[in-house]
Formats: structure tokens, C-alpha cells, sequence
């Protein structure tokens, strides 16, 4: 305790030869020894493979009796013996320091049997543990260590929409200036020993820890330095800290850290892509706030990365917590920012016989980091192009993929294990009679779901694993002899749901929750009423359209305006959507009453992300279901007007991929680019 309140700083740095990782720790000038940095080196056998093959510590240089790893036990000497001098006795003590002193491997193995092999083998992977822990869990961490956040395990949860958030204050907690502090006001406690030695963790201040005394110094930090500490914390870790104590949430809360408001909390639309159409369209919520604009082409203009050599269509491939995916970038449309994405590596040759197609998805959590995100390539179910494939288990027990990191700004590629199963074997799963749409995917506490034709691949990105879930049993249909049924995937109120219908004309729908043993509980299963809609005299809102014909301000030879960036630009800022500021009920507004009973089909749009609701297409109308109340609202038009010619080559009015969109109003892109420093 005493000695690791001299520790100013923890450093780690990777080595290449050997392989391996060195970590350094620095202390202030102090009564118990002379080393101002003490080291430990990790040699690893394997440069991918967590194998360590030799720990190297510095030797501590201890003042004479001041050693925390020794101490010399005394014995008086027997009455009668010769000898009158005590009986001396060194024993190792349980410290910190013996982090430095690793267990040595001899020289020659077979000199040690093999109990004791196994029991030194033990010792070197506790070690590792120990060294990989603080690398990985500590280093990176160090702020959350000291608000007591990384010491807590339960989960985390913000208030939805409907909650009241603190709107007085227009500058979030990224604009705040931050002040460099010392790691000795960092780190008050002995977080290291907490993370490998069962100690208790105190809490952090003296409300919730009474008669702490001077030695946790974040006690006696003001209110001013403490708030420019925890400014630097993401949404999720302040919403923890004002849990710590009363002065924290004083803190938090006078200063207005913590922005609910910012944060991605309510419905604000959905994007929605056609067949034969190569832009995205817009449905907006209706809202008496700050407007989103769904006019995607002046990302595509200006945020093409030089090394494309073609302008992509402005058509969103995925979405996350405000975050929209494209094939050469990545933007967010409410604080008008986009991210230049570099061209993707090339990709491994399938096996002969095997051809794969490949989604993107893009992760992005702002709760844990709002100005970083990442991108994965993942293949589908590979399909099958002559009977010459062997059998092949899928998907692989290690799925290598491409992942584009915004903080190392560059394409890796990333290995992840599987736990569990397997789906199955190739080519018996291409034939599935259940399958899921494979656009659909969603986010969840750190985890990646995504739909891959008969099964969902749950894609941990803390640890790299990976799990194979079964779709969800259904009940065959009668009229449905085939029972092929099409699945589609989303996060709604309480984490991940699924929704099923027939492959076939039908008002059935199914609704899945995926609980916490990774199983399928079933919470709706009725046929849809129809609702009284009048499909003969179409009406546009209550949300609004903002359509935009991409094709018609092209050329021939498909650029755009001949790529003039200004023209666009104006046509951008004086063409925008002009619509009536009022905010729309997402409980009462716009019910619609039962209609009568005939031939009724829908198609799946998304999963209302706040609450227990499916948006569906009616013909050329997006409604809300409620499927606890089985109260349907009507949305807006569901098809732009000019895609319904003929001559355009649109013969075909089909919904291929939506997104529900989710304001995001916090952060900053990395190599961000500014719309309106354009315009």
C-alpha cells in the first residue's frame, strides 16, 4: 500500500525482437528504493499466439530493511544452548513487487519431472495473466480505475427517449478544455494489486467511505479538477460515476457532464433502399428539434478516398447508434460529419467449388467511445457452384476478417473463435427452409448480432469469439406446405429481438426475444388485423418523405453535374426539406381503426429501437405495430413518387433493405470532414 503510493505512471510498449510486450512502471524519489522505472518483459513464442516463452522483471535495489518481498523472522535462541544468538529466518511475502521476480524456466528441461514442469507451467501462465491484464485491462482504463467504474459489474442502462433528459446546457462534455493531472491523482488506490490480489476496492470518496484519511488524494480534489477528470470519461462511465457518491453527482451534474440528449435515444427516421434504385431515401420524424436531412450525394462527392477511382452511389450499407455505413465512408448525418473510408484489402479465395458474398457492418457505441468505430467484412452462407465441393464445417472454428479500426485509421485483419458449434456442413445448410435477411444485423452491450441466412453469428468484439444461435423454431403453416420462413433481426427495448413470417403472402408475424442462455422466447404470435387505410387516395406525413432522385441530376455517363461539388453543394443548402415543426406522439398520434377482414400481406421494416413496436410496409404506407396492444399507427408514404415510372425502368415498387435511424449528436469522426465548412 505504502510503496504504490509513489507510482506516477504505467507504460506498456510492444517489442519485435523478440516478440512480446514490455511494460514500465515509474515511481517518484522514495524511502524504500532506488529504482525510478521498474520493468517486465514478455517473450512470446508465438507473435499471434498468447504463449509465453520467457518473463524477464528488474531487480529491485531495496534500502537496507525496507524490502516488501522478504522479511527475516527471529528466534531466540534455546536456554542451555552454546550458541546465545538468535535464530535468523528469510520468507517470501505476498507483494506486488514479486510481479518483477517471474518463475526462471532452466536451462535444461529434463532435469525437472513433470509435476513439477506442470507446476512451473502454472506459474508462467498465472504471470502472464497477470502482465497481459494490466496491458490490456488496466493501461488503457486508467480513468475508469479511478472513478471505481471498472471495479463495478453491473450493467449500465440510459434512459430512452420518453425519459427526461438536461437540455440547458448547449456545450457537451468533448468541448470542455481538459487538464493534464498526474497519474498520482489518477490512480489514489493500489489498482493493481485490486485487479490480481483479493482485496477490497474502497470507494472514492468520503461519503461512501467514511475515515478513508489523506491517502485517497481523489477526496480532496476540487470539484473544477475533479470534472475535468471525468469529462474524459464516455456517456457510460459518467452515467456510473454519478452513482459513486453525492459530491460526484453534484459534480456531474453541476457541471452537465453527462448529455442524455446527445446521445442516440429516440427514433428519428428510418433509411430506406429500393430495388433498381441506387440512392437511399429518408422517411423523418416529425420534430420541433434540430432536422435531419437524408440528401446523401454531397457525402458522396466530397468524402470519396483518393484512392477510389470511381464516385459510389449514395446508398447506405449499415447503421449504428447514428452512424451510417457507406462503401467509402462512414457519416453522421445529424452533426453533418463524414469519415473517408480507404479502399478494403483484398480478400482469401474460397475453397474450389465455393463462391462467398461479402457484408459490411459497422459498429459504433458512443456510451463507450463517442469518436471511434469500426467496420467488418463478413462473408455469408458460401453458395455452391458445382457438386465437386467437399463438406465443409461452418463457419470455421477461427474466422479471420477484415476490420477497418477508425483509431489506427487502417484495415487489419482480425481473428475471432468460435465457442460452441458449429452451424453445420457445407453444402447441407444452403437449402435451409428457414432463412434470415442477410442486410439485418443489430448492436448490443458490446456485441455484434448478424443475420447469415439459416443461423445468427453473435460476434463478441471485447474478446474476439464468436456464436453460432439456431433461428427460432416456428410453427408450420397449413397453407405453407414448404415452411420456408424469412427471418429479420433488430435491437429493441431490451436487447435483441427477431421477427418471423411465411415466405408467402400472409398476415402471421412472430416476434423473438433472445434471453440471456442465448435462447428464443417467443412474444407474440397473431395474425395482424388489417387497419382501415384508404390506399386509393394516398396522402403524404405525418412523417415526411424527403425524397431525392439521384438519376435524374446525373449525366449519361453517371457523374454527377460533372462533378461539380458547388453546384451540388448550393443545390444542397437551397433545396432543402421544408417541413411543419411539431412533435409527433409515438403512442397517439396517427391510430388507425380496424378495417375489414380480406387478403392482407405486409412487408418487415425494422424494430422500433425504444420500444415494443414492428414498423411494417402496407402497400405505399409505413405503419407502427404495437405488439402488446395490437395498435397499428400510420407512419408516411413508403414509396418515393418518381418510382412508380415505367420509363425510368422502375417496374418493380420493392423494399429491399431499411435502417431505423437514430440521431447521434455527440463526438467527433477521426479524420472527420465537415458538411458545412463545404457548403
Amino acid at each position: 500500500m505504502e510503496a504504490l503510493k509513489y507510482l506516477k505512471d504505467i507504460k506498456c510498449f510492444r517489442i519485435t525482437e523478440p516478440n512480446g510486450f514490455k511494460l514500465e512502471f515509474h515511481f517518484d524519489t522514495n524511502p524504500l528504493f532506488k529504482n525510478a522505472v521498474l520493468t517486465k518483459t514478455y517473450q512470446m513464442i508465438d507473435e499471434d499466439e498468447p504463449i509465453p516463452e520467457k518473463a524477464v522483471g528488474t531487480k529491485i535495489e531495496w534500502y537496507p530493511g525496507k524490502c516488501l518481498t522478504r522479511k527475516v523472522l527471529k528466534k531466540k535462541a534455546e536456554k542451555g544452548s552454546k550458541n546465545t544468538k538468535p535464530n535468523t529466518k528469510t520468507e517470501t511475502c505476498e507483494s506486488f513487487f514479486n510481479f518483477f521476480s517471474p518463475p526462471q524456466v532452466p536451462d535444461d528441461d529434463e532435469e525437472i519431472g513433470e509435476d513439477t514442469a506442470e507446476q512451473l507451467q502454472n506459474q508462467m501462465e498465472q504471470d502472464y495473466y497477470i502482465g497481459s491484464t494490466i496491458r490490456d485491462k488496466i493501461i488503457p482504463h486508467l480513468v475508469s480505475w479511478f472513478t471505481g467504474e471498472a471495479a463495478q459489474e453491473e450493467d449500465f442502462e440510459l434512459e430512452d427517449e420518453e425519459d427526461e433528459v438536461n437540455k440547458d446546457d448547449d456545450h457537451s462534455a468533448s468541448c470542455r478544455p481538459i487538464r493534464v493531472i498526474q497519474l498520482q491523482h489518477l490512480i489514489p488506490l493500489p489498482i493493481v494489486q485490486q485487479e490480481f490480489f483479493p482485496c477490497h476496492l474502497p470507494p472514492l470518496c468520503p461519503e461512501a467511505y467514511p475515515g478513508a484519511g489523506s491517502m485517497y488524494l481523489a477526496t480532496s480534489l476540487p470539484d473544477d479538477m475533479l470534472a475535468d477528470v471525468l469529462c474524459r470519461l464516455a456517456p457510460r462511465g459518467l452515467a456510473k460515476s454519478r452513482s459513486v457518491c453525492k459530491s460526484w453527482r453534484r459534480v456531474v451534474d453541476g457541471h452537465h457532464l453527462l448529455r442524455a440528449d446527445l446521445l442516440p435515444l429516440s427514433l428519428g427516421g428510418i433509411f430506406l433502399n429500393f430495388h433498381d434504385m441506387v440512392s437511399t431515401q429518408f422517411l423523418s420524424r416529425p420534430t420541433t428539434g434540430a432536422a435531419v436531412s437524408g440528401k446523401l450525394f454531397c457525402y458522396t462527392l466530397a468524402a470519396c478516398h483518393p484512392d477510389y477511382d470511381y464516385v459510389p452511389y449514395p446508398k447506405v450499407l449499415g447503421h449504428c447508434n447514428g452512424l451510417l455505413l457507406f462503401r467509402h465512408c462512414v457519416v453522421n448525418p445529424a452533426t453533418r460529419q463524414w469519415a473517408p473510408l480507404p479502399p478494403a484489402p483484398d480478400l482469401p479465395l474460397p475453397p474450389p467449388g465455393i463462391h462467398f458474398w461479402m457484408r459490411w457492418y459497422l459498429v459504433f457505441d458512443p456510451t463507450l467511445s463517442p469518436n471511434y468505430f469500426d467496420v467488418l467484412i463478413m462473408p455469408e452462407i458460401p453458395s455452391i457452384r458445382n457438386n465437386e465441393c467437399e463438406k465443409l464445417e461452418w463457419p470455421p472454428y477461427t474466422l479471420t476478417l477484415p476490420v477497418f479500426s477508425s483509431k489506427a485509421c487502417s484495415w487489419e485483419e482480425r481473428t475471432f473463435r468460435r465457442e460452441g458449434e458449429a452451424a453445420g456442413m457445407l453444402p447441407d445448410m444452403v437449402e435451409s427452409p428457414q432463412f434470415c435477411n442477410n442486410y439485418q444485423c443489430a448492436y448490443w452491450r458490446e456485441t455484434l448480432y448478424v443475420c447469415c441466412s439459416c443461423f445468427v453469428l453473435r460476434i463478441s468484439l471485447s474478446d474476439n469469439t464468436y456464436r453460432v444461435i439456431r433461428l427460432p423454431p416456428v410453427s408450420f403453416l397449413k397453407d405453407n406446405p414448404r415452411g420456408r420462413y424469412e427471418f429479420y433481426l433488430g435491437k429493441s427495448t431490451k436487447g435483441i429481438y427477431c421477427a418471423s413470417q411465411p415466405y408467402m403472402p400472409s398476415a402471421e408475424l412472430q416476434v423473438w426475444f433472445l434471453d440471456d442462455l442465448n435462447e428464443w422466447v417467443l412474444k407474440h404470435d397473431t395474425d395482424i388485423s388489417p387497419p382501415n387505410l384508404n390506399y386509393d387516395q394516398p396522402c403524404d406525413g405525418p412523417w415526411i418523405l424527403q425524397e431525392f432522385d439521384y438519376q435524374r441530376d446525373a449525366d449519361e455517363d453517371g457523374s454527377v453535374l460533372d462533378n461539380n461539388k458547388e453546384a451540388m453543394a448550393e443545390k444542397e443548402k437551397f433545396g432543402a426539406i421544408v417541413e411543419e415543426k411539431f412533435e409527433w406522439d409515438s403512442d397517439n398520434d396517427n391510430v388507425l381503426e380496424p378495417g375489414r377482414s380480406h387478403n392482407f400481406s405486409f412487408d418487415f421494416v425494422g424494430f422500433h429501437p425504444y420500444k415494443e413496436v414492428v414498423l411494417l410496409g402496407l402497400e405505399d404506407r409505413v405503419v407502427a405495430y404495437h405488439w402488446s396492444s395490437s395498435k397499428i399507427q400510420d407512419l408516411g408514404k413508403l414509396f418515393p413518387k418518381f418510382y412508380s415510372d415505367p420509363y425510368r425502368g422502375f417496374f418493380n415498387q420493392l423494399l429491399t433493405e431499411s435502417f431505423p435511424y437514430t440521431p447521434c449528436w455527440l463526438g467527433e469522426l477521426p479524420e472527420k470532414m465537415n458538411l458545412e465548412a463545404m457548403l
